[in-house]
């Protein structure tokens, strides 16, 4: 093959890629971003409810069969540990003097019509009397799905540590 054969042989695979790509990555902008923020407002939601000790907020933003997972730490293995959303709300409904705090790090989330991922590094308190207490850090990750009328958690899978936590 010659020079000059091959120099078009790799341009037009180049333009090809770059055209596939463009086809089907694009979205248009407005939507990605209205689709974003709904999702960032659904996990805001959930932090507010567990705040709020509103075990029926809570609930409302789950699918049903959702599923809660932590990787949890016991000595040097890693377990992973499920939790139903039921006991969970009950968890959140309990009564109790002190409120939940779970401050998001920040959100990376992607989205694409009705799947939706939120990355969401944390620090967990404990709020009780004007003061709070940092009781562990870790990371969430969050899938959604948009029912058609809003966007639903249908699991939540978290780390959790006190040695790695900064303030």
């Amino acid at each position: 093959m010659s020079g000059m054969h091959k120099f078009k042989s790799i341009l037009i695979l180049i333009l090809y890629t770059a055209a596939v790509k463009t086809a089907f990555a694009q979205q248009p902008v407005a939507a990605e971003n209205e689709n974003l923020t709904a999702v960032q407002a659904t996990v805001d939601a959930l932090f507010q409810a567990m705040y709020q000790n509103d075990s029926a907020a809570l609930s409302a933003l789950f699918a049903e069969n959702a599923r809660l997972l932590t990787i949890a730490n016991q000595g040097d293995k890693k377990n992973l540990v499920t939790e139903s959303t039921a006991d969970f709300a009950k968890a959140v409904a309990a009564p109790k003097t002190e409120r939940w705090k779970e401050v998001p790090d920040y959100y990376k989330i992607v989205a694409d019509n009705e799947l939706a991922s939120v990355w969401c590094p944390y620090h967990f308190y404990i709020e009780e009397n004007g003061t709070q207490q940092l009781i562990h850090c870790g990371v969430n990750s969050i899938e959604l799905y948009y029912n058609g009328s809003k966007w639903l958690i249908t699991q939540i899978t978290d780390t959790r540590s006190e040695a790695a936590c900064k303030d």
